[in-house]
């Protein structure tokens, strides 16, 4: 179509005075395909344009500006200008008595101000999408990956740098050389022009935006990309959410079915969900809806977190034992990780900045970074209630000159604090805080004031990480008045599990990152064995445990057998392009998960697999003092014969009817206090549960704690039962009970003020 140089509406006969039943200015439509799509946009009589002029000059500006456009560029496929099909003969008098009222939805208005940053950033995405099927499809073909820069990172910025930026993206995707695609980039130029100029109307932005989609995943599918697209462009109308642009003033309405959540993001979290479980990506709507909601939480809109995932009890957690923590600075995730099921069953959905620009030693820069709270509000959005969300919070800041922790304490415990809250206010399930550079007694401060700031529920896990490649200072057993240094991988990592314990945090993260870039696997630095050793030592504790660095696929059997919580997989090894010149990170590589799985789930299949579950199984059980004297009696051998990998004594172990019940036992899925209740009270033919007859003395107690436990049990609710957790006669059971295990948690702590750090350290 020739570009239009005077008013649109010129050519457009006068439309007649409407009747009482004629349709508003703002009406919607089905199926934007049926409106005008093989007849000239500026049909004259009965044109649908007839029904809003305002509406019929915007369709046909943005046709002009993108010139050759045989489709009006006009928002949502699935409801764009008007309720129903519009055949272009059909007068204004038989349509006003054809359209009946829409179904009530739910809905939501936006302006132009709002709509804008978004277009633009949904618009960066698209251009980001295209880059990344572009290098996959160049390494798939033998192609080096090559990258100067470090991974984007969000940043306010006036339109110059907007235009700057994109231009510098879409001349990555689109060389000029090729006529093909230098036409392509041409016209992602100018819808850049459209989408960012502050001149163009809503309707234009949303329009460009969608054409914009449209090349997106053309240039995807002539270069051989469609295999990593992430976005749909097939199938437009199967989105729950319908896009109308209105008027007086110009504004969007974002709808979506009654049926669904009331609350726009949690419709968006619930249509994740329905999209990965059906295995489709998302469509146009769904795309621009989710960045819509991207900028909601920007502006501070909250998510409902009362779903959130929790980390698993050890030995009775859903799907596995052992979960991959996939890792990513957040992108990845929201394009990849998060876009399938089965991606998610077994899995941690792990946000942190994992990018060492240069190779830089760790002194300069950390392994792993604090993430986005912005792109792990995302992540959160899309992951919903079908896997964990964890975030990495890292090493200590320092704010004096001098270093000095005891200077540094109030602002770097306040900082982090503040970091963990904002996390699990989104939902997390744990958050990560490295013990580099800090001495025992030190680390003891932190995490005791850490413990006394962070605002969080009881299944919400705080977790020490250790680097068992850095030196520790033990002040808190001096040899001869002196603090020792302990070197050794495996004398850090067993102090490790006490300190976290006496520092009253829930977990323990033994960290095998190094100056060596990427890093040699945790598991090959310390050895199979020792990993059982250490996980079993942490497991009676009642910590969790994870365990990071350089995990490739060998790898993962090894990490399963240790019976370990979790294993970190990310960054440079499985889950990132690297240059290995630069160290920057390409592209996410999900379609690796799939491989990532079947190598956890055949070790956790396996008789050393099954075997060391039902270690871990016992092992909490010490820890509860829900284990029997007889089923204590096999604990022992079964860890012997699983560090010895002598299959037929784990064979026989499983197969025992002493410890059948355990095997047989369900997970404890999202309720850790209410299963711990269970196995307490569980009827057994071999004996009492050891935190009975630990406490004799308590006999009373005991009585009541069996009473009361049978009354909540019956309400089999959660919440109650994590606030009996710390009441009497529970805490005094496990206290006394606590006195015949050489480490163990303290529950009873209790939240003070007082002079900060020399209280703690001492």
């Amino acid at each position: 179509m020739a570009a239009v140089a005077h008013n649109p509406t010129d050519t457009l006969p006068k439309a007649p005075k409407p009747g009482p039943a004629l349709p508003p200015l703002d009406v919607t439509m089905k199926s934007l395909s049926m409106l005008d799509k093989t007849g000239p946009l500026t049909a004259t009589t009965g044109s649908a344009f007839l029904v809003s002029p305002v509406i019929g000059a915007t369709l046909l500006t943005s046709a002009a500006r993108l010139a050759k456009n045989a489709e009006p560029p006009v928002v949502s496929p699935s409801t764009p200008i008007v309720w129903h099909p519009v055949r272009i003969q059909q007068s204004l008098s038989q349509l006003s008595q054809e359209i009946t009222a829409p179904a009530q939805k739910h809905a939501k208005v936006f302006f132009e101000g709002q709509i804008r940053p978004v277009a633009v950033a949904a618009f960066e995405d698209l251009l980001f999408l295209t880059r990344i099927a572009k290098w996959k499809v160049a390494y798939h073909e033998g192609r080096k990956f090559s990258r100067s820069e470090q991974l984007p990172y969000f940043g306010r910025v006036d339109e110059k740098l907007v235009r700057e930026a994109l231009e510098r993206t879409i001349a990555e995707i689109w060389d000029e050389s090729d006529p093909r695609a230098g036409a392509e980039g041409a016209k992602a130029r100018t819808l850049a022009d459209i989408i960012v100029s502050p001149n163009t109307p809503l309707g234009e932005v949303i329009g460009g935006l969608q054409k914009s989609f449209e090349l997106c995943t053309k240039t995807m599918e002539r270069f051989g990309g469609s295999g990593f697209n992430s976005i749909d462009g097939t199938d437009a109308s199967r989105s729950i959410f319908e896009l109308t642009i209105k008027h007086r003033p110009d504004r969007l309405v974002i709808e979506w079915p009654a049926s669904a959540d009331a609350d726009f993001l949690s419709a968006l979290t619930s249509n994740a969900e329905k999209l990965r479980e059906a295995d489709t990506d998302p469509t146009f709507t769904d795309f621009f809806a989710y960045h819509v909601g991207y900028e909601l939480l920007r502006a501070g809109a909250k998510l409902d977190t009362k779903d959130a995932r929790w980390l698993g009890t050890p030995g009775f957690r859903k799907d596995t034992q052992t979960f991959v923590s996939l890792t990513d600075p957040g992108e990845g995730h929201i394009f990849g990780t998060t876009r399938r099921a089965r991606w998610l069953k077994g899995a941690i959905c792990h946000v942190e900045h994992l990018e060492r620009p240069g190779n830089l030693p760790r002194e300069e820069i950390e392994s792993y970074r604090i993430p986005s709270i912005f792109e792990f509000a995302r992540v959160r959005l899309h992951t919903g209630k079908s896997a964990p969300n964890t975030y990495f919070v890292g090493r200590r800041v320092k704010d004096s000159a001098s270093g000095n922790f005891a200077h540094d304490f109030i602002k770097v415990v306040n900082l982090t604090s503040a970091a963990c809250s904002a996390a699990f206010q989104l939902g997390a399930a744990e958050t990560k805080v490295a013990m580099d550079h800090l001495t025992a007694s030190e680390q003891i401060a932190y995490m005791r004031a850490m413990s006394g700031h962070v605002l969080r529920n009881h299944k919400q896990i705080l977790s020490a990480a250790y680097n068992l490649n850095a030196p520790l200072i033990d002040d808190l057993r001096p040899v001869d008045g002196q603090a020792t240094e302990i070197t050794e991988n495996m004398a850090i990592a067993r102090r490790a599990i006490e300190l976290a314990a006496l520092g009253g945090f829930d977990k323990v993260t033994f960290d095998g990152a190094s100056d060596t870039y990427p890093s040699q696997c945790v598991i090959l630095q310390i050895s199979f064995e020792n990993a059982l050793e250490l996980v079993h030592l942490a497991h009676q504790a009642g910590l969790i445990t994870y365990m990071s660095a350089g995990f490739k696929f060998a790898h993962i059997a090894d990490a399963v057998y240790s019976g370990v919580d979790g294993i970190g997989i990310g960054g440079a090894q499985i889950l990132r392009y690297m240059d290995s010149e630069t160290g920057h990170h390409g592209p996410y590589t999900e379609e690796f998960i799939d491989r990532i799985d079947a190598e956890r789930d055949a070790a956790a299949n396996s008789v050393r697999g099954r075997g060391v579950n039902l270690l871990c199984r016992l092992d909490r059980m010490f820890y509860e003092g829900s284990i029997t004297t007889v089923e204590e009696s096999l604990r022992e051998p079964l860890f012997k014969a699983l560090q010895n990998k002598d299959e037929p004594a784990i064979e026989s172990l499983l197969a025992d009817p002493i410890l059948a019940a355990i095997v047989a036992m369900d997970h404890d899925g999202e309720n850790p206090v209410l299963g711990n209740a269970r196995r307490l009270l569980r009827n057994n033919t071999q004996g009492v549960p050891l935190l009975q007859a630990k406490t004799p003395e308590l006999a009373a107690k005991w009585d009541k704690l069996v009473r009361d436990l049978q009354s909540l049990i019956g309400q089999a609710d959660e919440e109650t039962l994590a606030q009996y957790y710390r009441s009497q006669p529970w805490t005094a059971l496990r206290e006394e009970y606590a006195k015949n295990l050489s480490t163990t948690r303290g529950d009873r702590l209790y939240t003070i003020k007082s002079a900060p750090h020399a209280l703690f350290a001492h």
